[in-house]
């Protein structure tokens, strides 16, 4: 038996931040929205937690981040909004300004896959 998707649906909003993407002159607010994370996500095991990302201003839909624990989906949440902020200034050729200082200024997280 198949497992059902992943939800996409955004939660309530646990953090934001408002950024700007930069390219040339043109300039576009993005602001990114993490949801709190709920556990919805059905596994041989039982169930795992969904963390939603989302970038609004750019026409794409919220992500799912999923992890064991609540902690765990937050952690790949913030890993996952860095990998998107990132590929999107490549696909754009602009770059993003967080405070009137470029770049978005998310964290650096290196993954333990190893529980």
């Amino acid at each position: 038996m198949d497992s059902p998707p992943i939800s996409r649906e955004m939660t309530e909003v646990l953090m934001e931040r408002r950024l700007e993407l930069i390219r040339g002159e043109e300039r576009k607010q993005v602001v990114l929205r993490i949801g709190v994370p709920v556990q919805d996500v059905e596994t041989a095991g039982g169930r795992d937690w969904r963390c939603p990302v989302l970038f609004t201003g750019l026409g794409k839909r919220p992500f799912p981040a999923v992890g064991v624990d609540a902690l765990q989906a937050v952690t790949h949440a913030l890993f996952a909004a860095r990998v998107e902020a990132e590929a999107v200034e490549r696909e754009t050729g602009g770059h993003f300004a967080w405070l009137d200082h470029e770049g978005h200024g998310l964290p650096r997280i290196e993954l333990n896959i190893r529980p």
